[in-house]
């Protein structure tokens, strides 16, 4: 008799045992399997581990009630759960100006190497350029008639009147020379006869952004900007040129000493000078492809690899025309 018990308590231990191991194999199962999985794929599991509790009568009714709440509660989080957002890396501003301080030399300090710029405060940054082949005639007064030849008998006059001039001349050499006042902006329907540019130096990645809001008055001539290495005349860079009134008034060019080779352009009509402020975007990415948007609408795409090393300068020319830009900004490109 006291074996049999013996023997009984012993098979129950075992069976005890194997269950206990075999629920604890289960729960590690469980727990591995979940890693990495999402929070639908755990509430399936935990639904499983419900059916088959309530097949075996393995655990009070109210207790599988709430385990069945609580999986329509994380059932309901998973169906609208919405992934983290990925953060966007902030664009470093290069250069930005919009010249709604008066100059252009606080600031953004911009240098003008040739021809005249000057703040219009509905315009912006301008600078006009009259091409004379295309400007109005402008009416211009006849020659004087030519002065009657003197008289001999003057002669001796002229000369008398040059000796008493020298001697009566003050000992400091004379009148003293008048201060030149400084540069004003050309009058009204008038402009330079010079072809005019300003640049700013700055630190422009091989991919970056330039936006300009730019109007224009006059149809002839070409306005250009661009972003340069070591200089605009004898450096590297890009440069995209607007020609109104020609059969391809959009060019993007690569510049390589003064050289300038175009690489795309537009074929189609473009009109800037309707009294409208119009944006143009140029961006350049990592991999050397360059679109160039006007008012929303992409008119260039192309990709070039020549150049891969960084621009030190951007600028902004005008080889005929009245320009004027409202604002200018350089970010990069990531």
């Amino acid at each position: 008799m006291i074996r049999k018990t013996a023997l009984l308590a012993a098979t129950c231990l075992t069976l005890a045992a194997s269950a206990v191991l075999a629920q604890e194999t289960r729960y590690e199962q469980w727990g591995e399997s979940v890693q990495g999985t999402s929070t639908q794929d755990m509430v399936n599991q935990l639904r499983d581990l419900i059916r088959a509790a309530e097949q075996a009568r393995a655990a009070d009714p109210r207790f599988l009630g709430d385990l069945n709440a609580l999986a329509d509660r994380y059932d309901g989080l998973a169906q609208t759960q919405v992934p983290a957002p990925v953060p966007v890396p902030v664009a470093r501003t290069v250069l930005q100006d919009d010249f709604r301080d008066g100059n252009f030399d606080r600031g953004t300090v911009w240098r003008i190497t040739r021809g005249r710029w000057w703040i219009d405060h509905n315009a912006g940054l301008r600078s006009y350029v009259a091409d004379q082949r295309y400007a109005p005639q402008v009416t211009t007064q006849q020659d004087p008639a030519p002065a009657p030849e003197r008289p001999r008998d003057d002669l001796a006059e002229a000369i008398i009147g040059n000796i008493l001039e020298e001697v009566l001349r003050p000992e400091d050499g004379g009148a003293q020379p008048q201060p030149q006042p400084a540069p004003q902006p050309p009058p009204q329907g008038q402009g330079d006869s010079l072809p005019a540019e300003i640049l700013a130096e700055a630190n422009i990645p091989n991919a970056f952004s330039l936006r300009l809001e730019l109007s224009s008055r006059e149809r002839y001539g070409e306005f250009r900007a661009g972003v340069y290495q070591v200089s605009t005349q004898n450096g590297w860079g890009y440069a995209l040129a607007y020609t109104p009134g020609t059969q391809t008034p959009l060019r993007l060019m690569r510049v390589s000493r003064g050289q300038h080779t175009v690489i795309s352009y537009l074929d189609d009509a473009i009109i800037f000078e309707d009294n409208t402020l119009h944006v143009i975007e140029w961006r350049r990415d990592t991999n050397g492809r360059m679109t160039v948007t006007v008012d929303g609408n992409r008119l260039l795409d192309v990709t070039d690899r020549r150049l891969r090393d960084p621009f030190t300068l951007v600028a902004l020319g005008n080889q005929g025309g009245d320009y004027g830009i409202r604002s200018v900004s350089l970010t990069e490109v990531r």
